[in-house]
């Protein structure tokens, strides 16, 4: 979650999870640029950098996601499947983790080369329904990450939201095919 000040994370993160939620299909260039912005962003954080230094930084590998996703599209689906992938199953084992008070501890690095592995794959062979369930599960994640509700209620929300994306993509691309 971006995190540069609270209104300004959570605005962000509801942008980018909702136009991915329901456009990721169809804008596969937002999908890549939006999760690179994060990604980067999130790791910049980590970094003992000012905060618009990692902004700038964010802001560069999202605008390489666009071009990546707009110039090399084979090679941007699995980039896209591994980032996906990895982003969905550590979100959904935080989100168990908080509902067990439990901790992932140092399991994060594990977890996200496991889902990014099978994201790569899967985004390999079955290209639209992949995009459209990795783009619904990011979207969904990060949107929910930002609500300041009660864990209770978040994998509840994010699976609600999941179907919505999913309906909304899938309606897509009927009308186009």
């Amino acid at each position: 979650m971006i995190e540069t000040s609270p209104t300004t994370g959570l605005l962000l993160n509801i942008l980018v999870g909702t136009a991915i939620l329901i456009a990721g299909n169809r804008m596969l260039w937002l999908f890549l640029g939006g999760m690179a912005f994060i990604y980067v962003y999130n790791f910049a954080l980590g970094i003992p950098l000012p905060p618009q230094n990692a902004l700038t930084m964010a802001t560069f590998a999202g605008v390489f996601g666009v071009l990546l996703g707009l110039f090399v599209q084979k090679a941007s689906l699995r980039f896209i499947g591994f980032l996906a992938g990895g982003a969905i199953i550590v979100g959904l084992m935080e989100f168990v983790a908080g509902q067990a008070n439990a901790d992932l501890g140092n399991s994060y690095f594990f977890l996200f080369v496991v889902g990014g592995a099978l994201g790569f794959f899967l985004m390999r062979y079955m290209v639209d329904w992949v995009v459209i369930i990795l783009s619904s599960f990011v979207g969904a994640i990060m949107i929910t990450r930002a609500l300041p509700i009660d864990e209770s209620f978040k994998l509840i929300i994010m699976f609600g939201l999941v179907i919505v994306g999913m309906v909304a993509q899938i309606t897509t691309l009927r009308r186009q095919g």
